[in-house]
């Protein structure tokens, strides 16, 4: 195609350039830093230049393949510091530097305890996009596995939700967890042993392969041998039936690993609730009014995940991972049976019930090699099948006479096949990366209730990119460009997209006081299975909705800056954001008939401005470290026919205090408010302590969600009109106290196989919600 040759040639152009100008520079001192057996090349590694007087000259860290480069150093006297947790520091002395110069550098491995050594803080690596962490060992003795070990650095922009056991971006966005650079599942990291994390990489300017992430976290896990490890990672209800329980088991038997991970997380309680306020605005002048007033309902469900892993080691630069996984999703009650009230008078009752279950059996490929001259190839192949199917039961009951009663059934079907490839190859002067993506999807839905209808879905999507990720001095930057193709046919409509979407990002870091970044990126938003199908649902008597097969990809424009500074103990961060959507898809409600019908649409424009201070202190004596986060919220949904604002502040304040063998924790959050179409969103508020006694592979303690009063609700409400409606959930296992087990125990020494870096996962049934 024209549009991909245009690309490449600029890309090939722009690399060239900056290659030039950088190989015009001299006096450059680069090296590898390796353990001392020299077997590994060792990322992460603090390097400082200074001068002969002990001035600070630069400051660099080695790279995911433990190289170094400081360039533009002039002649002179220098003694270079080469320093990491775990290693003996060294020191080396370069007299009379003229010219440019390459060092191999071994570190010695060196072990301490908690009581040689003075702990103040996690040491941190900082740079313009990535922030690498060392644990200190009070915070290892104190974290049993990863998650807990992200609770207690308290990284500023990540929300670590132990109510939800979640980890999210400050902004709401997703964050992306590796282990060694491969894609893991929180599960996954659960399952990790906090003493076998060297260190916690994050980035929060994710490159352009990430496209659907605000951050990645990558833990960075000691290589081992042989031998194995079996745990239980355990949080269940005192006071109903309600938890979540991991078990795990891996081998390693020569180049080969196994590994077999079971999830389960259930919920039985009877304390469901739901009110409602709603009014329907007619042409001919009817104006009715009803409520909902929760009166008792009940919720029950069991998520159930196995999987099971092959790792084998073809050779030093190349490994092969496969992983089958199967997971079973059984929700059969979640009902609601309320009072309703026309006009202010109770008239009636309202039963509202789902029954949704679903089945996934999945199959993923990775291979990954390593060419000399610092070149690497990733493959990944993904083959997922959903089969899941959702059951409504509505009526309106007047004692034992039904006024009105909706019964929907839909099953449906989804294969995909999800394929990577990436090159990266590293210059002296930066990092380029080419990748291809694509996306292969065919959905089938068939209507049992209250009519038989069928509809099928094919969608194709692939992504072309190039990224480039370079250095010059204190300044970093990233430029990067997308060709994506979008087609999808369904109910006799078929169409194909087209989109260039650049993605740049450039910083300066201000030696160890802080940094400043500025990044932009255009991204594409394509409609989803459930927007795209054109069958109509009845919600309830005066309600409908409806998807729309003519529904168009968007374009996102994103403007993120951020500034950090730091001094001391203290660490304070400032992010201006603004996301723009053109022609989003968004709501729409229009009378038909007797009744209204909910459908999307390309509306006109959508606009998210945001600012946001966090300040972080600690650790103060060892003892005692804090958070706090304040923020607020500006939004201006703008449809074919309507204008919608919103200004609303947010906060959030974690404590944390470790002594000895104990910790206790602290965290209270209010909702998150959005603003999309014409509904106002909140959720995820809570308030949450916990009180644990850890040792190094066993930890017991007791927590308390929102012990003093429940806080914890979703509240959806819309502003349209002539039919709007403010809706209120929440449950009593919001208000819950539980207890909280991990037992870990290692035979011989575990064998960790590559360091995976692309994984894909398909999980859009494509079945409707149908709640009210």
């Amino acid at each position: 195609m024209n549009t991909n040759r245009y690309f490449l040639v600029l890309s090939a152009l722009f690399i060239s350039l900056l290659t030039q100008a950088v190989m015009a520079q001299t006096g450059e001192m680069a090296g590898s830093v390796y353990n001392q057996n020299k077997t590994e090349l060792l990322p992460g590694v603090a390097i400082a230049l200074f001068g002969a007087d002990t001035t600070l000259i630069a400051g660099t860290a080695t790279d995911e393949d433990g190289l170094f480069r400081i360039s533009g150093v002039s002649a002179g006297n220098y003694f270079l510091v080469v320093s990491s947790l775990g290693f003996e520091p060294r020191r080396i002395l370069l007299q009379n530097f003229s010219e440019s110069v390459h060092l191999d550098i071994v570190l010695e491995e060196v072990s301490f305890g908690l009581n040689e050594v003075e702990v103040t803080a996690s040491p941190v690596l900082t740079r313009v996009n990535q922030r690498i962490i060392f644990p200190t060992q009070l915070q290892l003795e104190h974290s049993t596995n990863g998650f807990m070990l992200l609770s207690t650095l308290m990284i500023p922009g990540v929300r670590v939700n132990p109510l939800l056991s979640s980890v999210t971006a400050s902004n709401g966005g997703s964050v992306t967890l590796q282990i060694n650079g491969r894609n893991a599942s929180l599960d996954e990291v659960m399952m990790l042993q906090a003493n076998h994390i060297r260190r916690v990489e994050y980035s929060d300017y994710a490159g352009i392969r990430y496209r659907e992430s605000a951050a990645v976290i990558n833990f960075i896990v000691q290589q081992e041998e042989r031998g194995g490890v079996v745990g239980v990672n355990m949080m269940n209800s005192v006071d109903m039936i309600a938890g979540g329980d991991v078990a795990f088991l891996r081998m390693s038997r020569g180049k080969s690993e196994f590994t077999l991970n079971y999830v389960i997380a259930y919920q039985n309680f009877k304390g469901n609730y739901r009110d409602r306020q709603e009014s329907f605005a007619f042409s001919d002048g009817t104006v009715f009014s009803r409520n909902e007033e929760s009166d008792k309902g009940s919720y029950r469900s069991t998520i159930q995940d196995l999987s099971l892993g092959y790792n084998y080691m073809v050779s030093d630069s190349g490994f092969f991972n496969a992983q089958l996984k199967y997971n079973w999703t059984v929700q059969p009650h979640n009902d609601f049976d309320n009072r309703l009230l026309l006009h202010g008078e109770e008239s009636k009752r309202v039963f509202d019930g789902i029954d949704q279950r679903s089945r996934t059996p999945s199959l993923d490929l990775y291979y990954q090699h390593s060419f000399r001259n610092r070149q690497k190839l990733y493959l990944n192949l993904v083959g997922t099948y959903i089969d899941s199917d959702v059951k409504r039961r509505y009526y309106e009951y007047q004692g034992n006479d039904t006024t009105y009663n909706q019964l929907t059934a839909i099953d449906s079907e989804k294969s995909s096949v999800i394929g990577e490839g990436v090159y990266e190859k590293a210059f002296a002067s930066g990092l380029l990366k080419i990748g291809l993506q694509h996306l292969q999807s065919l959905t089938k839905q068939h209507y049992r209730l209250p009519l038989t209808a069928s509809s099928e879905l094919v969608q194709a999507e692939s992504f072309l990119f190039s990224e480039w990720q370079g250095k010059r001095g204190k300044w970093d930057y990233s430029a990067a460009l997308g060709v994506n193709r979008n087609y999808y046919s369904t109910a006799g409509v078929s169409n194909t997209y087209y989109h260039l979407l650049p993605k740049v990002m450039v910083g300066y870091k201000m030696d160890d006081s802080g940094l400043i970044r500025y990044d932009l990126e255009l991204e594409q938003t394509n409609p989803t299975l459930v927007e795209l199908t054109e069958t109509e649902i009845e919600i309830d008597s005066w309600l409908r909705e409806k998807g729309n097969a003519r529904l168009k990809p968007y374009v996102n424009v994103k403007n993120n800056l951020f500034l950090e500074i730091r001094k001391g103990l203290f660490t304070g961060n400032l992010h201006l954001r603004h996301h723009y959507k053109h022609n989003p898809i968004m709501e729409s409600r229009r009378e038909i008939e007797q009744y209204f019908l909910s459908q999307p649409q390309n509306m006109k424009r959508w606009h998210h401005w945001n600012a946001e201070l966090t300040a972080k202190v600690g650790m103060l004596a060892q003892i005692l470290q804090f958070s706090v986060t304040g923020g607020v919220n500006h939004y201006r949904s703008e449809g074919l026919d309507y204008l919608h604002t919103n200004t609303n502040f947010y906060y959030r304040a974690d404590v944390l205090a470790m002594y000895k063998k104990w910790m206790f924790l602290a965290q209270v959050q209010s909702a998150d408010k959005r603003l999309i179409g014409e509904t106002l969103i909140a959720e995820n508020d809570y308030h949450y302590w916990s009180v644990q006694y850890n040792t190094t592979n066993f930890s017991i303690g007791l927590g308390a969600f929102n012990p003093f009063y429940n806080m914890s609700k979703s509240i959806r409400e819309n502003r349209n009109a002539y039919a709007p409606y403010k809706r209120t959930v929440y449950s009593s296992a919001s208000q819950t106290i539980v207890l909280n087990l991990v037992w870990n125990l290692n035979f011989g020494r575990q064998y960790q196989s590559g360091n995976r870096q692309i994984q894909h996962q398909d999980t859009e049934s494509g079945l409707r919600e149908m709640y009210k």
